[in-house]
């Protein structure tokens, strides 16, 4: 997997153990790469907005992430 610019050094080697571990759990490699690709989008998002992804995901941050990217692309949730 190649190193993005959304990605850190030290973020790039935690995203593919991870794809790993859905690896081994049987998803697709499809699969992998769309969750990657979300991933990468929300370490892209907190960059961007000045803050670092937290260690554990909440609903609400998820919900918050996903409204201000469909803000920004005029998509209705």
């Amino acid at each position: 997997m190649a190193l993005r610019k959304a990605e850190s050094k030290s973020t790039a080697p935690l995203l593919a153990a991870v794809v790993k571990v859905w690896q081994r759990n049987g998803l697709k490699p499809s699969s992998c790469a769309a969750y990657a690709h979300w991933v990468r989008r929300y370490q892209a998002s907190c960059a961007q907005t000045g803050g670092e992804p937290p260690q554990h995901l909440t609903r609400e941050q998820v919900q918050a992430f996903a409204r201000r990217y469909a803000r920004r692309r005029r998509l209705h949730l």
